[in-house]
């Protein structure tokens, strides 16, 4: 019994000078019990605090020896040389936590860490990417260490990096789109494998940079980007969430304005979009939009049809084309469409895209008006089409 009290007070002691920092209290520790590698332990502790670090290396191999299998005692005695700046020395310890615990993924991380501190880049890699793929959480780093060390070399980096989960691969195309190496991130993800949020971090990561063109292919699991409009005839689903290259609707909370997918005399096929307007004032906001892929210095015709019933306001809707690769700028702009109660009427429009245009917006909203301007009734929406246009066919205003 006098043995468990002095163990126990012995590990009461040692607790003590880890939270304090203290000497004295590890002293005693290992007096009372001096085949205990918690005291030794916390005696190393207080000596590594104090910056005498030829001491605590002694104490932590005193430990190791009363514990030779136990992978936390050596990496404790590679983190103080670690701490120390002593990068060559934590080598060997990291390597014996490595051995003892060669699932785990911090042990990896620090041999990989001081490996590539002393210049051993190759074989840090290995440790790293063993890491990073026990836990996914160290990828971005190691990614950033990849992009240092080897100097922007892609081909190096994806190697080193050989990337196998979907996440990882994930990780490693997110980085190589926000260093504009846009072939290399395409050529890492497989679309078919990515779960839907995935897709979607991608689709948006790509969008950000202006790689409308790419972010339709993953948005479309592969498919190459068209010159359409996707859904254009309203017959396909209309997810309520954000869909980059899908319709969309306002976010805005707006009880006055209600759409849905109408099957009652659509121009053609078996649905139109109905949009009730029930007084709704505000005229600056884009009711319906959808996201396009284009070709830049191209001219395009627009053309879809509406009809309504008793739509009444001083500010009708009109159509417009922003440039999703110029900070939203206005393209064209549509006339207004018809108030009052009409039949079907087509209507179109042509315009030019910049030299930088590789997608656009098009918008369905209101033309600006006094305030107030509320709107009601009724406009149904259909057959959206984008024709690209050769120049001798092109009618364009003149300027």
């Amino acid at each position: 019994m006098i043995a468990v009290g002095r163990a126990a007070y012995s590990r009461e002691l040692a607790y003590q000078a880890v939270s304090t920092g203290e000497r004295q209290p590890a002293e005693r520790a290992i007096a009372l019990a001096p085949s205990d590698p918690e005291a030794y332990l916390a005696q190393a502790v207080s000596l590594l605090n104090s910056g005498d670090f030829e001491q605590a290396y002694q104490t932590y191999e005193r430990a190791i020896t009363l514990r030779p299998h136990d992978y936390q005692l050596w990496f404790r005695l590679g983190y103080a040389h670690y701490f120390a700046g002593d990068v060559v020395g934590a080598i060997q310890p990291f390597k014996e936590a490595v051995q003892r615990a060669p699932y785990y993924a911090e042990p990896r991380w620090m041999l990989g860490k001081v490996l590539l501190a002393a210049g051993q880049r190759e074989e840090a890699f290995v440790e790293l990417k063993g890491a990073m793929s026990s836990n996914p959480v160290y990828a971005p780093d190691v990614i950033g260490f990849a992009w240092e060390a080897y100097g922007g070399n892609t081909e190096a980096i994806e190697r080193v990096i050989n990337p196998q989960s979907p996440s990882e691969r994930l990780i490693l195309a997110l980085s190589f789109v926000s260093h504009e190496k846009i072939e290399e991130a395409m050529r890492t993800i497989r679309p078919q494998d990515m779960s839907e949020r995935d897709r979607r971090d991608f689709v948006v990561a790509l969008l950000n940079e202006g790689q409308f063109a790419q972010a339709y292919s993953v948005w479309s699991n592969g498919k190459a980007a068209p010159d359409l409009i996707n859904n254009g005839s309203f017959e396909d689903t209309i997810s309520r969430d954000k869909q980059e290259f899908g319709w969309q609707f306002t976010h805005a909370r707006v009880e006055q304005l209600r759409f849905s997918r109408d099957s009652g005399s659509p121009h053609q096929g078996k649905l139109s979009l109905r949009i009730d307007f029930n007084g709704i004032g505000n005229a600056s906001m884009n009711l319906v939009s959808t996201l396009v892929v284009v070709q830049p210095k191209s001219n395009y015709r627009l053309t879809w049809w509406a009809r309504s019933k008793d739509l009444a306001t001083g500010g009708l809707p009109i159509v417009g084309i922003n440039d999703a690769s110029n900070d939203d700028q206005p393209l064209a702009e549509s006339t207004t469409l018809a108030s009052g109660t009409s039949d079907w009427q087509n209507y179109s429009m042509e315009f030019s895209t910049g030299t930088t245009t590789n997608g656009i917006y098009i918008n369905l909203r209101r033309k600006l008006c006094s305030a107030g301007c509320p709107v009601t009734g009724h406009l149904w929406l259909d057959d959206f089409s984008l024709q690209k246009l050769e120049p001798t066919n092109l009618n364009l205003p003149a300027r």
